[in-house]
Protein backbone atom coordinates (compact mmCIF):
# COMPACT_ATOMS: atom_id res chain seq x y z
CA UNK A 1 0.00 0.00 0.00
CA UNK A 2 1.47 3.63 -1.04
CA UNK A 3 -0.25 4.18 2.97
CA UNK A 4 -3.45 6.45 3.23
CA UNK A 5 -2.21 8.15 6.72
CA UNK A 6 -3.93 11.47 7.55
CA UNK A 7 -2.06 13.75 9.14
CA UNK A 8 1.20 13.16 11.90
CA UNK A 9 0.76 13.10 15.93
CA UNK A 10 3.19 15.76 16.79
CA UNK A 11 2.22 15.73 20.05
CA UNK A 12 3.64 12.70 21.21
CA UNK A 13 6.98 13.95 19.40
CA UNK A 14 7.40 17.55 20.56
CA UNK A 15 10.46 16.41 22.34
CA UNK A 16 11.92 14.58 20.19
CA UNK A 17 14.91 15.96 17.99
CA UNK A 18 14.06 16.65 14.11
CA UNK A 19 15.46 13.69 12.78
CA UNK A 20 17.66 13.69 9.33
CA UNK A 21 15.62 10.54 7.77
CA UNK A 22 13.12 8.39 8.21
CA UNK A 23 13.83 4.13 7.89
CA UNK A 24 10.04 3.32 8.95
CA UNK A 25 11.25 -0.68 8.00
CA UNK A 26 14.49 -0.43 9.29
CA UNK A 27 15.41 -3.51 11.98
CA UNK A 28 19.04 -3.22 12.62
CA UNK A 29 21.45 0.13 12.88
CA UNK A 30 24.65 -0.57 13.57
CA UNK A 31 26.85 2.73 14.53
CA UNK A 32 29.74 1.14 16.38
CA UNK A 33 32.60 3.59 16.81
CA UNK A 34 31.17 6.73 15.08
CA UNK A 35 31.82 8.73 17.59
CA UNK A 36 28.27 10.56 17.43
CA UNK A 37 26.90 12.47 20.34
CA UNK A 38 23.26 12.29 21.78
CA UNK A 39 21.67 14.83 18.96
CA UNK A 40 23.45 13.20 16.12
CA UNK A 41 21.86 9.44 17.33
CA UNK A 42 18.47 10.46 17.88
CA UNK A 43 18.48 12.42 14.41
CA UNK A 44 19.23 9.39 12.72
CA UNK A 45 17.27 6.83 15.25
CA UNK A 46 14.26 8.82 15.65
CA UNK A 47 12.70 7.91 12.06
CA UNK A 48 13.49 4.43 12.69
CA UNK A 49 10.12 3.18 14.40
CA UNK A 50 10.58 -0.75 13.33
CA UNK A 51 14.25 -1.02 14.70
CA UNK A 52 15.03 -4.31 16.63
CA UNK A 53 18.76 -4.16 17.01
CA UNK A 54 20.75 -0.98 17.80
CA UNK A 55 24.54 -0.45 18.29
CA UNK A 56 25.45 2.69 19.52
CA UNK A 57 28.37 1.46 21.29
CA UNK A 58 31.71 3.55 21.11
CA UNK A 59 29.57 6.62 20.36
CA UNK A 60 29.30 9.39 23.45
CA UNK A 61 25.89 8.04 24.55
CA UNK A 62 24.56 8.61 27.40
CA UNK A 63 21.52 8.19 29.76
CA UNK A 64 19.21 10.61 28.21
CA UNK A 65 20.05 8.75 24.61
CA UNK A 66 18.67 5.89 26.03
CA UNK A 67 15.64 7.13 27.57
CA UNK A 68 14.88 8.67 23.66
CA UNK A 69 15.87 5.61 22.24
CA UNK A 70 13.29 3.80 24.08
CA UNK A 71 10.66 6.25 23.13
CA UNK A 72 11.75 6.35 19.50
CA UNK A 73 11.96 2.18 19.14
CA UNK A 74 9.10 1.08 20.45
CA UNK A 75 10.12 -2.85 19.23
CA UNK A 76 14.04 -2.16 20.26
CA UNK A 77 14.91 -6.00 21.14
CA UNK A 78 18.64 -5.28 22.11
CA UNK A 79 20.80 -2.25 22.50
CA UNK A 80 24.68 -2.09 22.61
CA UNK A 81 26.06 0.23 24.50
CA UNK A 82 29.93 -0.66 25.37
CA UNK A 83 32.75 1.75 25.13
CA UNK A 84 30.61 4.61 25.59
CA UNK A 85 30.63 7.58 28.57
CA UNK A 86 27.27 5.35 29.94
CA UNK A 87 29.37 2.31 29.98
CA UNK A 88 32.38 3.37 31.96
CA UNK A 89 30.47 4.80 34.47
CA UNK A 90 28.63 1.24 35.49
CA UNK A 91 25.61 3.65 36.26
CA UNK A 92 22.68 1.94 34.23
CA UNK A 93 20.04 -0.53 35.88
CA UNK A 94 19.59 -2.68 32.84
CA UNK A 95 16.21 -3.97 34.70
CA UNK A 96 14.43 -0.17 33.62
CA UNK A 97 14.24 -1.25 29.79
CA UNK A 98 12.38 -3.39 28.20
CA UNK A 99 15.15 -4.46 25.90
CA UNK A 100 18.29 -6.15 26.18
CA UNK A 101 21.37 -3.69 27.00
CA UNK A 102 24.43 -4.86 26.52
CA UNK A 103 27.43 -3.39 27.76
Amino acid sequence: GSGSGSGVDGAADADAAPFLCSFPALESLNLYSTGLTHSQIMWLVGGCRSLQRLNIAATEADVWTLKAVQRACPLLQTLHIYETPLAKTGHVDRTAYPFEVVM
